[in-house]
């Protein structure tokens, strides 16, 4: 499964901010838009990212991973 610079950093910005409302204002986009984006990469990956606790995410143990490696991947976008 291949990954896009948007996905990675819709994922980022879910984990940072602990909901899909809180990525969906930084990056201008609807909630629903970013909540897809993270399942289309869960559905890819086959591990859920994220607990989900009401409107509240939580990381799994592979989201935490996931985390690391997508913030490294895009670092290396903008350098």
């Amino acid at each position: 499964m291949l990954f896009n610079a948007d996905s990675l950093n819709a994922f980022v910005l879910t984990a940072r901010c602990g909901s899909f409302a809180g990525a969906a204002q930084r990056l201008n986009k609807v909630p629903n838009a970013i909540a897809y984006n993270v399942h289309k990469l869960e559905e890819g990956l086959g591990v859920p990212l994220f607990e989900r606790q009401g409107k509240q995410l939580i990381l799994t143990e592979a989201g935490t991973y996931f985390l690391r490696r997508s913030e490294m991947v895009l670092e290396e976008l903008v350098d």
